[in-house]
């Protein structure tokens, strides 16, 4: 394989490259065009390029600034001027209820409520006088009115049945009437007779 040599005599980067992303001048000639590349095309010619400018930006002149420093009257301060107020004092009050020295009389709640000493109620234990002697022989009440009673457990009654039949029966029951058994034959097999058979 021959090696492609550059114009200063070294090999050429196409010919050593090996991920085919390296390209040289001599590589893909055939695709050239010759006479040069037309600049004007169909597109260009319909559509020109044209030149706008930028809107420059109007800033308006602000009429209401004040040079200066304002010293007139405001309807706002006109409104609410701003008033100095004093402290109300504090005023305490002289009392006429106070009490000098002890007490010594009797009030409506000591009148009323007189403390009592009360004595303990001594406990009160009755006499017995049920206290029995000896065995218990008679009968409660508990005893007469509830006495024991021994109740037999109740016997299986059994029914004489009067339906019962004895010997065959060779009678129609209603079920043998209605649903006699029938013997069906099979049905024979038809076989038509073929009247495109060529003869």
């Amino acid at each position: 394989m021959s090696v492609k040599l550059d114009a200063n005599g070294d090999p050429c980067i196409c010919t050593i490259c090996k991920c085919g992303n390296h390209k040289c001048e001599h590589v893909d000639q055939g695709l050239r065009m010759g006479g040069g590349v037309e600049g004007t095309t169909e597109y260009n010619a319909q559509y020109p390029q044209k030149g706008a400018e930028r809107a420059r930006q109007v800033r308006r002149g602000d009429n209401l600034v004040q040079d200066g420093d304002f010293n007139g009257l405001s309807t706002h301060n006109a409104d609410y001027v701003k008033k100095k107020g004093d402290r109300a004092a504090l005023v305490r009050a002289q009392d006429n209820l106070a009490n000098t020295g002890d007490f010594n009389g009797l009030s409506t709640h000591n009148a009323d409520y007189v403390k009592k000493q009360g004595s303990r109620a001594a406990a009160i234990r009755p006499e017995q006088h049920v206290v029995q002697s000896g065995e218990f022989d008679g009968i409660t009440t508990n005893k007469a009115d509830f006495r024991r009673k021994q109740a037999e457990r109740q016997g299986q009654v059994r029914m004489q049945d009067n339906l019962a039949n004895t010997g065959d029966f060779n009678g129609i029951s209603t079920h043998n009437a209605d649903y006699v058994r029938k013997q069906g034959e099979r049905q024979s097999q038809v076989r038509m007779q073929d009247n495109l058979a060529n003869t």
